[in-house]
């Protein structure tokens, strides 16, 4: 590996919190700055709050950066003038200015071409996919369709659901980030492979109208649709105007789709069965 002095990590959910402390423990000299997104409203309150990504960040008193702008990113990143910027769902543009002035590394959760967008680990478990993967890419203008550096692929489980698939990738992605950048990383001299533009396939942000179950579709669809939301923020239906999420849910003896775990409106997830002890008639999902 050549010399890296100075290296700038961007990212923003939980997601890229074990890729951030892996560089945090084999690059601490070498790891400058942290860029997030810049706070936001959230909760009841709608307090400001700070991503996962800056809070970890300034626990460990790294300087943060949260520009609100192209041209921001652009002026703090120039003047670090880093080696390096690793980007691991960062969830803002990157001006051309920067992608092609330095090297952008960034860690995507889905095996590229497939699944280029916002919600790639959502989208596999919508489309009961049974594997999906990492990719390690380089970062270009186009949404992930930079040259791809390493990829690997990761099997779906039929008891993963979003925050166990994503635990996963986000471990497994820290873990080959650093043996990337210490065994491979030598600018110009490894192999950048250029995605298959045929091959792509895009997923977008997902919305509340993507979480709502309706009893007329497949079960195939409403158990992916499940499992992709589960447990935050949760797929839910609607029963007599209340909400009732849907946390769990599996297909019994009988073929038919039935809840394992709920949290109707207000009130705390709990057991399918202590549900129905006080609504005897169920929840009917398909």
């Amino acid at each position: 590996m050549p010399k890296v002095n100075k290296i700038i990590f961007m990212g923003s959910p939980t997601f890229a919190i074990p890729s951030l402390i892996q560089c945090h423990q084999h690059f601490k000299n070498e790891l400058v700055a942290v860029m997030s997104q810049p706070d936001a409203k959230k909760g009841r309150g709608l307090k400001q709050s700070p991503t996962p990504v800056k809070e970890w960040a300034l626990s460990q008193n790294y300087p943060v950066h949260t520009p609100s702008n192209a041209n921001d990113c652009h002026d703090i990143i120039s003047k670090i003038d880093p080696d390096l910027i690793i980007v691991a769902a960062y969830g803002m543009f990157i001006p051309a200015s920067i992608t092609e002035r330095y090297y952008c590394l960034n860690i995507h959760p889905s095996l590229l071409p497939k699944y280029r967008g916002a919600s790639p680990i959502q989208s596999c478990l919508l489309n009961l996919e049974t594997e999906t993967g990492l990719t390690l890419m380089k970062v270009s203008q186009k949404m992930d369709a930079g040259d791809l550096l390493y990829q690997e692929p990761v099997p779906i489980h039929s008891n993963d659901n979003a925050l166990s698939l994503s635990s996963k990738l986000a471990a497994l992605s820290a873990t080959r980030l650093i043996e990337f950048i210490k065994d491979r990383y030598i600018p110009d001299q490894f192999q950048e492979l250029p995605q298959i533009e045929s091959q792509a396939t895009f997923c977008h942000k997902l919305n509340r109208e993507d979480r709502e179950i309706q009893v007329h579709e497949p079960t195939e669809k409403t158990l992916g649709k499940i499992k992709a939301f589960s447990p935050k923020p949760g797929a839910f239906i609607m029963k007599n105007k209340t909400l009732i999420k849907i946390l769990d849910a599996e297909i019994n003896e009988e073929n038919q789709l039935v809840p394992t775990q709920v949290q109707p409106e207000g009130k705390s997830a709990m057991s399918y069965h202590d549900y129905c002890l006080g609504h005897p008639e169920g929840i009917q999902l398909c």
